[in-house]
């Protein structure tokens, strides 16, 4: 049930689940019926909420509700709740992200683990736009490792690209790329 690889498209404004559950075939994940998930962040003493929802408690100036998360980290001291226990602004991502697992948990690999029981084993791949700098790519992969993800790797989506077509010359024999995420 665990054979299985997951790959996190992390952006300053998106955040996007890939899955491989042959180590072949990439699917995406189609939270609340999106390709992309908006990178907002909703919790409280109840309940957690991830994208468009997220969103809507954020335009409607619910305190706890987050956006823009790389530039929330820049101030070390906030907090957030997180059913009921203050955490460091720097976990939101973390947090995020476990709510997409647990869902593709339930819908797609219909287990009754949920991400708490499973992160040691799970072959988490995050893959950062360009958007993201390497100081931030470094934090938060090091956040993921510290809470138990330690199959954890990161990669850089550009240079992911460029591998991928230097290997396969799909683009014809020349040396010159050039990429764009956007």
């Amino acid at each position: 049930m665990e054979d299985f690889d997951l790959y996190i498209l992390v952006g300053r404004k998106r955040l996007k689940l890939i899955y491989s559950q042959n180590r072949k075939d990439l699917r995406s994940f189609r939270y609340e019926n999106n390709s992309f998930t908006p990178f907002y962040f909703f919790s409280d003493n109840n309940s957690s909420l991830v994208g468009e929802k997220a969103k809507l408690k954020f335009n409607s100036s619910n305190n706890n509700a987050h956006y823009n998360y790389f530039e929330l980290i820049k101030e070390v001291t906030k907090t957030f709740n997180f059913f009921g226990n203050e955490q460091n602004i720097k976990l939101l991502i973390v947090r995020a992200v476990e709510k997409l697992i647990n869902e593709f948990l339930n819908e797609i690999i219909f287990s009754t683990k949920n991400i708490y029981e499973l992160k040691d084993k799970i072959n988490l791949n995050l893959v950062f736009y360009s958007d993201i700098n390497e100081n931030e790519i470094n934090l938060v992969n090091d956040l993921f490792k510290k809470e138990g993800f330690t199959k954890t790797k990161s990669f850089n989506y550009n240079y992911l690209l460029l591998n991928y077509l230097d290997l396969y010359r799909k683009v014809g024999s020349f040396k010159g790329y050039i990429t764009s995420d956007s």
